[in-house]
């Protein structure tokens, strides 16, 4: 979805510019910015996940040795 609407907002550009060089930034400029949401979202998941296994590693520890 994001790839056809910016796709469409380039051709939008070069009628408008007349020149590709406008699509091309517009194609850098959001293909970087969905990378840095997807890499950033799935740091959050992966730091979550490590947490709730280091309480729980925690937990099992403090049982064991009582």
């Amino acid at each position: 979805m994001v790839l056809h609407v910016t796709i469409l907002a380039g051709g939008f550009l070069i009628a408008i510019l007349g020149t590709p060089v406008a699509a091309l930034g517009l194609l850098v400029v959001s293909k970087t910015a969905i990378d840095v949401r997807a890499h950033l979202k799935e740091h959050r998941k992966a730091e979550r996940r490590l947490d709730e296994a280091s309480a729980n590693d925690w937990s099992a520890w403090t049982e064991t040795n009582r």
